[in-house]
Formats: C-alpha cells, structure tokens, sequence
C-alpha cells in the first residue's frame, strides 16, 4: 500500500489542494451579517448657518455579505460624509442613505440606524464676552482669593444666534487647587462653551492670588527707644495704640503682639529738652 501511495503522490497532493481550494470558495460565498458602527462626518457646513441640535456622531449600520469580505471589513477606515451645504435656518431634515456609505459593491446594507436626523439650524451671531475664572478645591478656613487675572479678559464667541440670549459671560474649564493653602497658580485653560459655539482665542491665561484672611484689631505696644539713647530718654506716653491689620491665624494665636514693634525715630545730636516725635 505504500509504495501505491508513493506511485500516486501527485494526485494526492493535487486533491488535497482542491479540497482547501472548494472549502474557501464554499465559505467565501457563504453570506453573513454583521453590525459596525462607522462615524458621520459633516462636509460643505454654511458659514453663516449653525447646526445648533440634532447632529449625530455616528450611525449604526447592519451590513450582508460574503463571509470573507465581512471579515476584513475594517470600520476605522470607513465614515459617512453628510452633505450640509442645502441647510436653512429652521428645521431640517435629513436621510441617511445607504449609497453613501463607502462599502465594497458586494457588501449589502440592511439596515442603518438611525435612518434620519432633524437638525435645527440658526444663522451664526458673534458677540465679545468677559471671561471667569472657574477653580475648584477646598481652601484652609482661613485662607482666600484676593485677585484673578485673565488674559484676554474677553473673547470673541461665535454660535447660534438664539444663544446670546442669555449668555453674559464665558467660564472656563475648570481649575483645580493642588493645595489647601496655595499662594500664587498659574495655567492656560480652554473655555467651557455650549454646544455648537467656539471662542476666538479658544484658550486664556489665569493667574489666581491667594493669601490669609485679615481682620483689622486695635492693639496696646509699648514705645522702644532706640538703644544708644536708652537711659538719657523719657517717653510720654509710654505706650500707644495701633490699628493693624494682620492675618487671622496669627490674631487667633496670641502672638500678634510679639511681631508688632513701636520705635521712636530720633536725631542723636538732640539738644537737651522736650520734643515732638
């Protein structure tokens, strides 16, 4: 039986190349069905329309097809163009069509979801705008803002129309603290825009102060002579009264005293005598 199967290796090797050769076009022909989600990309936009609701980002589309085509079907490379140039102000509404998804002649659509989009269109308006500083992060109780600065402090927004209605000002993104007790931050922020509005510049400058709370407190301190007047110097009255305004902390301590000097400003060449200082 071997040396049969030596005589007659040719035909066999020939049938077994037939029989992988019938199964792929078997398989190949075999139609199958499958669901890829392929992105919607908007071409020829108005200038001066704006799709303000409605717009979608992708669709879902059910496709049939020969096995093997389905398998390389590859959805990162495919996207739907949707055409905007035939929009008007109001509601629109819009087909998505099975001819404009870019899929092999031999792939079939079956189904593509959703099948349409009601887009509400308004002319674009342009408007200059304040903006504020948005931060977030708890701060030690005895510890504030004392000053923003933003640079622009406006910028130029551009959006439907019906949006400056109530828009006064534009926030941005927000910025969080690293720290209970910071002093000085400084970042570059984008701008916290509602949908289908961008800003001119998109980004701004912020630099927040920060610094201790301070109450104003009266205090008693006696008056210092300078030493090389010491015992040649006497000093009516003895002690004044300051109004200081110092941090919280060091008034709630007790210690505001100790850092708080009253020294007389003497000429050493003082003749003997009474004297105004």
């Amino acid at each position: 039986m071997i040396s049969t199967l030596r005589a007659n290796w040719h035909y066999i090797v020939l049938a077994l190349v037939l029989a992988v050769f019938s199964w792929n076009l078997v398989s190949g022909r075999e139609r199958v069905e499958t669901r890829v989600e392929i992105p919607v990309e908007t071409v020829n936009r108005p200038k001066d329309l704006v799709v303000s609701s409605g717009l979608v980002s992708r669709l879902e589309v059910r496709v049939r097809g020969p096995r093997g085509f389905i398998r390389s079907l590859d959805p990162s490379r495919l996207a739907y163009e949707l055409d905007l140039s035939t929009l008007v102000p109001g509601e629109n509404v819009v087909l998505f069509k099975a001819d404009r998804l870019p899929l092999s002649g031999a792939l079939e659509v079956v189904d593509i979801s959703p099948q349409r989009a009601i887009l509400e269109v308004q002319p674009v308006a342009e408007k200059i705008l304040p903006v504020e500083a948005v931060w977030k992060g708890e701060l030690k109780r005895d510890w504030r803002l004392v000053e923003t600065t933003i640079e622009p402090p406006t910028v130029k927004v551009r959006g439907p129309k019906s949006l400056f209605a109530t828009m006064t000002k534009v926030n941005t993104a927000p910025i969080v603290l690293e720290s209970d007790a910071p002093e000085t931050v400084s970042v570059t922020r984008g701008l916290d825009l509602p949908a289908g509005a961008e800003a001119v510049p998109p980004e701004v400058r912020v630099r927040l102060t920060f610094a201790p709370k301070t109450s104003e407190i009266w205090i008693k301190v006696p008056v210092e002579v300078p030493e090389e007047l010491a015992g040649g110097v006497t000093v009516e009255p003895s002690d004044v009264r300051l109004l200081v305004e110092a941090p919280d902390y060091l008034i709630a301590s007790g210690q505001l005293r100790e850092n708080v000097r009253a020294s007389l400003i003497l000429d050493k060449k003082l003749e003997p005598g009474s004297f105004d200082a």
